[in-house]
């Protein structure tokens, strides 16, 4: 299914940082909390919004446990329903 985004994609937390310094910034940072690297997704996250004024975070997990933080996350398994409607809710919840 396709929602109308350019969509970049990195390996790894600190691929996403080097990706994210080296071009402009995109509307939604989307990432596993956890992941490759020495970034985990909060840790990125934290640092895109700081990078990134107004950049929109939604953070997924398959772990109960895990903490967000102050970040939206979707529990996976999900679906790409589940998944275009979460990043409607982040895109909405910004420009109310």
């Amino acid at each position: 299914a396709e929602i109308g985004f350019e969509v970049s994609s990195a390996p790894s937390g600190d691929a996403a940082r080097t990706l994210l310094e080296s071009g402009p910034c995109p509307s939604l940072l989307f990432s596993d909390i956890r992941m490759p690297g020495q970034l985990n997704g909060v840790q990125l996250a934290t640092w895109a919004t700081t990078h990134c004024p107004g950049l929109h975070v939604l953070l997924q997990t398959g772990y109960a446990e895990e903490d967000s933080g102050r970040f939206p996350v979707l529990r996976k398994p999900f679906t790409a329903e589940e998944l275009f409607a979460a990043i409607d809710d982040v895109l909405a919840e910004a420009k109310a």
